[in-house]
């Protein structure tokens, strides 16, 4: 494979990265409204990460068979999250009790059937209660209380592998380790410089 198709792939997948990234960032689902528009386009935004997910990696996969890097996929760990039973205060979950390798998330956000963007209290909320009476519970008491924001996570679902909760920020941060180890081999090994800044030295 020539440099320049390598180099057109990882840029696809810096290009998915960044808006992930992006997203990671925006710790609340609305703008402070409750009217309509602010709510599309907060609805839009969520469409929008559900696109850059499958084309995030769909992306990774691809570079990675062309940089011969799947096998170093499958060495990165990816913690998984789990939903604490409500009502609790921000950050609604913990994380790291156990991991899946990017491979296995990679596949799973492609095979999903479903994947759900929880940020709100209310998002998290609707997954963890027990009961639609506890849930209408948990609802008024926090309508008295200030909204309580948190670091935005996937939930995917698919029909072979079990529901997995992922936060967004995790994927970003273990995504650029492996990423940073292909370039590294790729420059040893085949003189390929992955970063723009690099490329014409």
């Amino acid at each position: 494979m020539r440099n320049s198709d390598l180099y057109f792939l990882y840029d696809q997948v810096i290009e998915s990265l960044t808006r992930l990234h992006s997203f990671a960032a925006m710790r609340v689902r609305d703008l402070d409204n409750s009217n309509d528009v602010e709510d599309d386009v907060d609805h839009v935004a969520e469409l929008l990460l559900r696109r850059d997910l499958l084309t995030f990696a769909a992306s990774t996969r691809n570079f990675a068979e062309a940089s011969s890097a799947t096998k170093e996929m499958r060495t990165i760990g990816i913690p998984t999250c789990q939903l604490l039973p409500p009502p609790v205060k921000a950050p609604f979950f913990t994380e790291g009790a156990e991991t899946i390798t990017l491979y296995q998330a990679l596949s799973r956000i492609l095979h999903s059937s479903s994947i759900k963007i929880l940020r709100s209290a209310r998002d998290y909320d609707y997954q963890a209660a027990a009961s639609s009476e506890a849930l209408l519970d948990i609802i008024g008491r926090r309508a008295r209380q200030k909204p309580e924001r948190s670091a935005p996570l996937i939930l995917l679902k698919g029909e072979r592998d079990p529901a997995t909760i992922l936060r967004v920020r995790s994927i970003v941060l273990r995504s650029c380790a492996y990423l940073n180890g292909v370039s590294d081999r790729l420059s040893e090994e085949r003189s390929i410089y992955l970063q723009r800044e690099f490329r014409d030295l």
